[in-house]
């Protein structure tokens, strides 16, 4: 297989998210041929140097260029009304713990069945959790074991992916506002499961924050590239999608968001913003009892209410996450969610060693 494109970097901080990014751009530009020649691209042990930072925490690749203009030229590549509406311009933000994700089952269906299928101009924006890694206890899914993964194998899966900007989270944080006070007595009044309220909190609130922080950077690109996107994504990256998405033509006609528990969520473009920040942004600012969502899924609901919009839990999608085995407690269980195939062939399709197949 060619060598994919770079990948950019993303951080934190306000000189960082104006920076201008040469592995990024490099990346777009040769994706979309705005760029030739032998020196367009860096030697893949420089690519990797810029998608994973060896000595820890988030990595923003500099322009060394000679220049802060060069990030306009991204704005060069034009979209006929015609090509927009048969593949609209998407962006797609993969967000959560890595796990699974360097399984080739994984992010190659994820390519080939979702980002692909949905639409030839989809931008990725990925921002993954490295350090999430170990024995997770959640008992409504039967908990499952860790999982090792290293930066080669996340480097394999995030050069295949070719997102346009990644953030790697490697230390481990609590995004907890100690203001805020999440009780079981209050998840249960509102008859919602109370999994979160306890040492899964920092999981349920960080995996909001990240959600919250890319869909910030989708509204980046479309100001640093004047365009704006037809529709928001949201994906997870330890799924494997068994068979092709329905297209983003389709999804955009039916007029609301379509969503499979928050596996994948597919906002027209003026719902994503309260879709996907209304959470973060009421939260950080609670100071008290919390009276909104417990669970991920509710509190995508509340966003995406707040908007007008009406919501679709489409359980036919082709789509199931991927634990470490088979044999894992929850993974009959996770295949039950979907009705696209029955348990037995969803466990099938997702555990299936494709790893002596050529990736396409």
């Amino acid at each position: 297989m060619a060598d994919s494109p770079p990948a950019c970097c993303s951080g934190s901080g306000g000189d960082a998210r104006a920076a201008t990014l040469t592995m990024g751009l490099v990346a777009f530009l040769i994706c979309y041929d705005l760029l030739d020649g032998p020196d367009a691209a860096a030697s893949l042990k420089e690519r990797d140097e810029a998608v994973l930072n060896p000595n820890g925490g988030v990595e923003r690749a500099r322009d060394s260029s000679g220049g802060g203009s060069t990030d306009k030229s991204a704005m060069h590549r034009k979209f006929s009304q015609t090509d927009r509406q048969t593949d609209p311009l998407l962006a797609i933000c993969m967000v959560g713990a890595a796990r699974t994700l360097p399984k080739p089952r994984v992010y190659r269906t994820i390519k080939r069945n979702c980002i692909d299928t949905l639409s030839r101009n989809s931008v990725l924006f990925t921002h993954l959790k490295l350090w999430d890694d170990e024995t997770k206890h959640q008992e409504i899914f039967g908990g499952y074991s860790p999982i090792e993964n290293t930066d080669r194998s996340i480097q394999k899966a995030l050069r295949h992916l070719q997102s346009v900007e990644i953030d790697l989270d490697r230390t481990r944080r609590n995004d907890t506002n100690p203001n805020c006070i999440l009780t079981s007595e209050q998840a249960r009044k509102t008859r919602q499961p109370d999994t979160f309220v306890g040492r899964n909190r920092p999981r349920f609130v960080g995996h909001m924050k990240a959600t919250h922080k890319c869909y910030r950077a989708v509204e980046d690109y479309e100001k640093r590239h004047n365009l704006s996107f037809d529709a928001v994504v949201k994906i997870r990256p330890d799924v494997v999608w068994f068979f092709p998405a329905p297209s983003a033509e389709e999804l955009l006609l039916r007029g609301l968001v379509t969503h499979f528990m928050d596996l994948f969520i597919f906002s027209p473009r003026k719902y994503a913003s309260s879709g996907f920040s209304d959470f973060w942004e009421s939260y950080s600012k609670c100071n008290g009892l919390w009276e909104g969502a417990y669970w991920p899924e509710n509190a995508f609901k509340v966003g995406f209410g707040k908007a007008g919009a009406r919501m679709q839990n489409d359980r036919n999608l082709p789509i199931a996450i991927a634990r470490a085995n088979r044999s894992e407690p929850g993974a009959l269980n996770i295949c039950g969610w979907q009705l696209r195939v029955s348990r037995e062939r969803c466990i099938e399709l997702t555990y299936r060693d494709v790893s002596a197949e050529p990736e396409l």
